[in-house]
């Protein structure tokens, strides 16, 4: 019908809203959407990986894809899934390259909201980008201690130095 009417495109999620993320996403229902459709399919739901991603794209057949959850600690994915869409491996980020991701991310919401909010806000943000790396759980439990950006910023230096100077004997 939408498309009938001079629908230009259609996004669709694989999940509805009442299952939340408790249950996996349907591709199949993307899938069968998109072969009944002329215009574009763009679909989502679960798209946290580059493999994800190019899973998705094989299954579904879609035009697009729209990456949620899976950005968050990690904009490195839309690089990363283009690289395997390509058929290259996909590089992850240095962590220098990580560290300097992270205290842009923390200056831009400092400058957009302020030293206060965007400095509270930012700490989800530090807890997504610091999931699964070496010592990140002492790390992350210390952050809502944190009330400045410079003292965020201090001891996110602190955080990746070590991480790139590990002691020859633990």
């Amino acid at each position: 019908m939408g498309e009938e009417c001079g629908v230009d495109a259609l996004t669709l999620h694989g999940r509805t809203r009442s299952q939340g993320y408790g249950y996996k996403a349907d591709w199949d229902v993307i899938a069968e959407t998109k072969r009944h459709l002329r215009i574009p399919v763009v679909g989502s739901g679960d798209l946290t990986s580059p493999e994800a991603i190019q899973h998705f794209f094989a299954q579904t057949k879609a035009d697009g894809a729209m990456i949620g959850r899976g950005a968050l600690g990690n904009p490195w994915i839309f690089r990363q899934a283009l690289q395997i869409l390509r058929g290259f491996p996909h590089d992850e980020p240095s962590l220098e390259e990580k560290e300097k991701t992270i205290l842009r991310h923390l200056q831009m919401m400092v400058e957009s909201q302020g030293e206060v909010r965007g400095t509270r806000e930012f700490r989800k943000h530090l807890i997504w980008y610091t999931r699964g790396l070496r010592g990140s759980s002492e790390f992350r439990c210390q952050i809502p201690h944190w009330e400045t950006s410079s003292e965020m910023i201090a001891r996110i230096r602190e955080f990746f130095h070590a991480l790139k100077n590990p002691p020859l004997f633990s």
